[in-house]
């Protein structure tokens, strides 16, 4: 390729995107809309502009829709490829219009595939006296190569560019048979099918010594003695799939596309246009476009490089004696990094922090004057065992991600790429620990901004960053459980498991592994004739829903649900909770405040807040939590408080009044529905009154009503139009707020928690019926987890230093260990609390209840 002839650079969007998508982290913009693969494909666009100075650049898209010719020539031609997600969609659509916005050329056509319009460019553009550099990375551009046409198939600065010879390098062929070498092996992704049977040697083989296709199937029926009598027979019963597959991968010239070198001219934008533009999907970072400036958010003087170094001879003692106002500290598995600043840093292994050293990372956190900047604050203090007395002055640049985005990555690695336009690949976890020192600093800075821009530092700074200091408590507590308890129930479950395992060989008469899905289907629906609800690509369904619905039809099923409840009671909860407990049968949950888009917190290691209550014997599993002696539990649970939070929002009349006047609300919801007298509503009545309550708040329509009742569609709808005749201002309240969050693009909780919804400008009626759903849930249960937050705080405060802990949060209800003797005193208060953290529109009515254990509790009239 000569150095003095002019270049055309032909990209392949879609492959590009493509692999951006699937290796990129899923970067948002404040709206909620994944960008992440198309900031992937622009920030190369930008870099191959500013680097190479390109005269001509051709972007190639695939059709938008419509057959293709190769679709016409083989149906089955990409069958099997799964369909593109919604979020990469809807990047492939928008980036045509960033494209242009650059100033560069698109190029498609409809029902042509962007391989063909690649090479019939480039070698248009060879023609005009041209050479041509294709970005791809798909194999069928190799049979453009030759002196001329260069691949360059990453499209890093420091990747030469591929020629001719690099088709022998990968198949140990000669180039121009590429076409024939696809013919026999196929393409699985593009579902070519090749000569079944024949794999890449063997192709390989036989072009070396027979060269083209057409010749290789004529030396097959000839009996070639070169060739294998098995291998010639699948070549000459597969001829015509062969020529076939040939002609798939052949890249057609023949396309319905003027062109001319002139088409394809770069013309850069005006600076303002292309910041608009950016703007418009917050590239921030590539706001300084087409020049070498730093990135706009970037602090002043401060140097982005992975190249950097922890500074030798730097101890514990060094860094903590430089520290003077801020810190930054955060733990992996098996280290703990503590800086004062991004240069310098101190990297010690956990288990070889000394007990002075422990002492002082624990008198650093408590100390008030000193903010802690971390990733990961609670982490990082429990792997430390650091538990603060006081609320803790601290950043975490984790949870800044998540109150920007709760629906985002705020994998650090996401963030880096995102804010800093940095993209992380560390070689080990010590580097990952320094290259985070390196670029916390300056997240903390841009996610501070940005949380005051988007009205969100309030919230983060005064709700969400002290209950990190609540949770900690909470987690470092635990709740104590009776491991002899536990271990008892647990034989009792292995022997009702063993019967029921027994009961269902009799039935079968075979013995038969229950844990296995083909061989309960083969039972199920070949040996006794059921009917097949559902298949899988492996066989038939057998999962929990299908059955539920064949449950009636032969008393085997109810045995095998009954084996698969008893069987994960036993491994998922009780063997795991005598696992998990200390050597003081304690057992200690993490709390985490980004696990739910709505902002509720979520439990893990173990999930305590998933402790199953809907069975007997699972409700029976909370027998095992239990209070030291002395102490006992006290429960304090909302009163239907998304329904309240409901008539907040809504300030429905009726809704309102209901509330205020206090009794069942379900039993009121009834009698308006069904038109009867409140002393006529029967136990039926006030469980669908019950269902059409919550489906509101979820957004469930009659399909959705009528399968959880187990009524016709018709009669669901009735109902619900029945409570929207009663309930006038919830429909207006719902129509209003959906019809807000579709033009602004996300809705706000109750203390002003943000939620984006990108799924209404996707394009899918499915996905815009999810944000709606969505949307109401969002801000009545976000409101739900901004109340109990903010009491859990109140309350926490109010008990500091005293026997009353907090040990638990499920949902809506909080668990607490306190003094026996202190119960009516201290209940009083916290139901209080609770009650009266947040003043609404209706009453906030909490319950208490009490007892030795969480199973064994009953009501406490204060």
């Amino acid at each position: 390729m000569s150095a003095d002839k002019k270049t055309i650079y032909i990209a392949d969007a879609h492959n590009f995107l493509h692999r951006n998508y699937h290796a990129l982290p899923k970067l948002s913009t404040s709206q909620g809309l994944e960008v992440g693969a198309l900031y992937g494909f622009v920030r190369w666009l930008v870099k191959l502009v500013e680097e190479k100075k390109p005269h001509y650049v051709a972007v190639c898209f695939d059709s938008r829709g419509g057959s293709t010719k190769r679709k016409k020539m083989f149906s089955d031609y990409k069958a099997h490829r799964k369909p593109v997600d919604e979020a990469l969609l809807t990047q492939l659509q928008l980036a045509r219009e960033v494209v242009s916005g650059m100033g560069l050329k698109v190029f498609a056509v409809q029902g042509i595939e962007a391989d063909d319009i690649i090479g019939f460019i480039a070698k248009k553009s060879v023609a005009e006296g041209a050479d041509a550099v294709l970005a791809t990375s798909d194999k069928d551009a190799l049979q453009l190569l030759n002196e001329h046409i260069k691949l360059w198939p990453a499209g890093a600065a420091k990747e030469s560019l591929k020629g001719p010879d690099y088709v022998k390098e990968k198949f140990n062929i000669a180039q121009k048979y590429l076409t024939d070498y696809l013919a026999i092996v196929g393409d699985s992704s593009d579902n070519v099918p090749g000569v079944a049977g024949l794999g890449p040697k063997t192709a390989a083989e036989l072009i070396n010594n027979f060269g083209y296709l057409e010749d290789i199937i004529k030396e097959a029926k000839a009996g070639n003695p070169k060739i294998k009598k098995g291998a010639a027979q699948k070549i000459i019963d597969n001829e015509a799939v062969a020529i076939l597959s040939k002609q798939l991968v052949t890249l057609d010239e023949n396309i319905p596309m003027d062109f001319t070198l002139e088409d394809a001219v770069f013309s850069p934008p005006a600076p303002a246009k292309l910041s608009e533009l950016f703007a418009k999907y917050e590239f921030k970072n590539l706001l300084s476009a087409f020049d070498s400036a730093r990135p706009k958010n970037t602090p002043e003087g401060e140097l982005f490089s992975q190249d950097t170094e922890i500074k030798q001879g730097i101890s514990f003692n060094e860094v903590v004696n430089k520290i003077k106002d801020k810190m930054f500290i955060q733990t992996d598995e098996n280290f703990v990094l503590i800086s004062a600043d991004s240069q310098t840093c101190c990297l010690e292994e956990l288990d070889n922090l000394t007990q002075e050293e422990l002492l002082k990372i624990e008198e650093l956190a408590n100390n008030k004057q000193i903010l802690k900047i971390s990733y990961d604050v609670k982490f990082t203090l429990r792997a430390l065992d650091v538990t603060p007395k006081e609320i803790i002055n601290c950043f975490d640049v984790r949870l800044a991600a998540y109150s920007l985005n709760p629906g985002a990555d705020i994998g650090f690695k996401a963030l880096a790429a995102q804010y800093l336009d940095v993209i992380i690949e560390p070689k080990d976890e010590k580097e990952f620990l320094t290259l985070q020192n390196q670029y916390i600093w300056s997240l903390k800075e841009v996610l501070e901004r940005d949380l005051k821009e988007k009205d969100q530092f309030k919230i983060f700074n005064e709700l969400e960053l002290p209950l990190i200091t609540v949770l900690l408590a909470m987690e470092e507590i635990g709740v104590l459980v009776d491991k002899a308890w536990l271990e008892n129930f647990s034989k009792t479950l292995e022997g009702e498991i063993a019967a029921i395992q027994n009961d269902i060989n009799k039935d079968a008469q075979r013995e038969i592994n229950v844990n296995s899905p083909k061989q309960l289907g083969a039972l199920l629906f070949d040996q006794l004739k059921l009917p097949s609800v559902k298949k899988t690509k492996t066989g038939y369904s057998t999962d929990e829903e299908v059955l539920q619905q064949l449950v009636n039809l032969h008393p085997i099923v109810k045995k095998i649900l009954e084996y698969r409840s008893n069987a994960k009671l036993k491994s998922t909860y009780v063997d795991n909770l005598i696992m998990l407990a200390d050597g003081n049968s304690r057992v200690h949950t993490y709390l985490d405040q980004t696990g739910t888009v709505t902002g509720r917190l979520s439990s893990s290691s173990p999930n305590l807040q998933n402790i199953p209550i809907r069975t007997p014997k699972g409700r029976m599993l909370r027998r095992a939590f239990v209070a030291e002696g002395g102490k006992t539990l006290l429960s304090v649970d909302y009163s239907q408080i998304d329904l309240r939070l409901l008539a907040h929002e809504s300030q429905d009349s009726v809704l309102v009044n209901a509330f205020k006047e206090g009794g069942d609300i379900h039993t009121k919801t009834a009698a308006e529905v069904f038109g009867v007298m409140r002393e006529m509503v029967s136990d039926e009545m006030r469980s669908s009154a019950k269902a059409i309550n919550f489906g509101i708040i979820y957004g469930q329509g009659p399909m959705g009503l009528s399968q959880n009742l187990n009524i016709s569609v018709r009669e669901a709808k009735e109902y619900i139009d029945n409570y929207f005749a009663v309930y006038k201002g919830v429909r207006e309240w719902i129509d209003k707020n959906i019809a807000l969050a579709r033009e602004r693009g996300y809705v706000k909780t109750l203390l002003g928690h943000i939620r984006y919804l990108p799924e209404f400008k996707m394009g899918s009626g499915h996905m815009a019926s999810f944000a709606q759903r969505a949307a109401i849930n969002t801000i009545v249960q976000g409101g739900s987890a901004d109340v109990i937050k903010k009491a859990m705080a109140d309350i926490f405060n109010h008990y500091k230093g005293t026997e009353v802990k907090m040990l638990l949060q499920v949902h809506d209800e909080l668990i607490f260990e306190l003094p026996e003797k202190n119960l009516l005193k201290e209940a009083a208060v916290i139901k209080n609390k609770m009650e009266h953290t947040i003043e609404l529109k209706v009453p906030l009515l909490a319950e208490a209840k009490t007892g030795v254990n969480w199973y064994e509790m009953e009501k406490l009239k204060l």
